[in-house]
C-alpha cells in the first residue's frame, strides 16, 4: 500500500478505529472501571461491527484487484488469517497484534550475531538457559539488566551454568 492511498487511508482508519477503542477499554479494566467480563462484552459490542466492516472491505477489494499485486497479496493474507485476528475480541488476555511476542522475542533476533559462541552444545545449552532466565524474569516484572544486578546475575549464571542439578539429560546435542 503507497503512503497516501485512499485504500490504504481506509483500511488505516479501521485499524485505527480498533486500536483506540483498545485503549479505552484497557485503560479502564487497568482503571479497575471494568470487570474483565464487562470489557470483553463492551470489546465486542464496539470492536466487532468493525472487524466485520474490515472483512466486507476486504471481500470486495479482493474481487477488484489484480490477486498478484502487493495490495492483493496483502489483502489475500489478510483474508487467511481473518478467523484468528478477530478472535482477540473473545478473551481479555488477547490483543489486536502479537506486538508483546514481538517485542519478547527481538533480544533474540538482534543477539543473533552474537551466538558465534554457541557452537558447541554446551554454548547453546547456556545460550538456552541464560535467554530462559532472563525472560522470565522480565514476564514476572522483574529486570534482571537493571542497576545493580550485575552481580547477582553473575552469581545465579554461574551456579545455573556449572551445577550438575541444572543440566538437561534429555536434548542434548551432540558433536
Amino acid at each position: 500500500m503507497n503512503e497516501g492511498s485512499p485504500l490504504a487511508e481506509a483500511m488505516l482508519s479501521m485499524i485505527r478505529s480498533l486500536y483506540a477503542i483498545e485503549r479505552r477499554l484497557r485503560a479502564r479494566l487497568h482503571n479497575l472501571e471494568l470487570s474483565a467480563e464487562e470489557f470483553v462484552r463492551r470489546r465486542k459490542v464496539e470492536a466487532e461491527p468493525i472487524m466485520k466492516t474490515i472483512l466486507a472491505w476486504l471481500r470486495e477489494k479482493e474481487e477488484s484487484l489484480p490477486p498478484r499485486s502487493p495490495l492483493g497479496k496483502a489483502i489475500s493474507y489478510a483474508l487467511g488469517q481473518y478467523a484468528r485476528a478477530s478472535r482477540y475480541v473473545e478473551h481479555v488476555l488477547l490483543s489486536p497484534d502479537n506486538n508483546l511476542v514481538e517485542n519478547a522475542i527481538r533480544p533474540f533476533i538482534v543477539g543473533r550475531k552474537n551466538w558465534y559462541f554457541s557452537n558447541t552444545p554446551a554454548g547453546a545449552e547456556a545460550s538456552a538457559k541464560l535467554y530462559s532466565l532472563i525472560e522470565t524474569a522480565k514476564a514476572n516484572g522483574h529486570y534482571p539488566l537493571g542497576p545493580g544486578t550485575a552481580l547477582t546475575l553473575h552469581a545465579t549464571f554461574s551456579r545455573i551454568l556449572t551445577d550438575s542439578s541444572y543440566r538437561s539429560t534429555k536434548g542434548r546435542l551432540e558433536n
